[in-house]
């Protein structure tokens, strides 16, 4: 890579111009916006080592209040207790630490976010590195309920579909639950919060 500045003789102007970073393989500098359903990402060294000095970001994201994260990390090696990868139940460094890894841990390492974001960063020291992460995500949306909807089988699952989230205004959904021959049909709650207005209908 070549770069040139050039500029004319005439007026300077004061407080304008460029600047920036440049880095020569490895990870991307700053935070990497992520808001496809699936994909993956890495240190970035491919078959080499990891770079030094980096600090190295992954922000992914949901429109849908309802989903969340899902990543499974595989830590082909880090220094151990020198270079780490942190993972956060939120949007920044500010959110609940749930990973904190360094050295080799268990392959098809898994965690789940908590909300629709997950933030995630990579730190290398200024010495020894090694091979590096590689990091498989899902964003796993809910599915809001809607319309009419017919249960069979002997038992299943029921709710709005809002998951962690709260659920949509103006809602209307409807099931039909049809008993066996000879047997009754019961309800058991595991979490019920409903807003001022709001109710749920239970009828023979």
């Amino acid at each position: 890579m070549y770069i040139v500045f050039t500029s004319t003789t005439g007026t300077s102007f004061s407080g304008h111009g460029f600047g920036g970073y440049w880095q020569a393989g490895g990870c991307l500098y700053g935070v990497s916006q992520l808001k496809r359903p699936t994909g993956w990402f890495t240190d970035g060294s491919g078959v080499l080592t990891y770079a030094t000095r980096l600090t190295c970001g992954w922000l992914i994201s949901s429109d849908d209040p309802s989903a969340h994260v899902e990543v499974l990390i595989q830590l082909y090696g880090l220094e151990d207790g020198f270079d780490f990868f942190y993972v956060y139940d939120g949007e920044t460094d500010e959110a609940p630490l749930i990973g904190r890894e360094t050295g080799i841990i268990p392959a098809n390492f898994t965690l789940s976010s908590t909300s629709n974001t997950m933030y995630m960063v990579f730190q290398s020291d200024k010495t020894v590195c090694f091979d590096g992460i590689r990091v498989d995500y899902t964003i796993v949306s809910e599915a809001y309920c809607s319309g009419t909807v017919q249960l069979d089988g002997i038992s299943g699952r029921i709710g709005d579909g809002s998951s962690a989230a709260n659920y949509l205004p103006n809602s209307n959904c409807y099931w039909e639950i049809p008993p066996t021959a000879g047997s009754y049909v019961a309800i058991y709650f595991e979490v019920f919060a409903l807003g001022t207005g709001d109710y749920l209908d239970i009828s023979d």
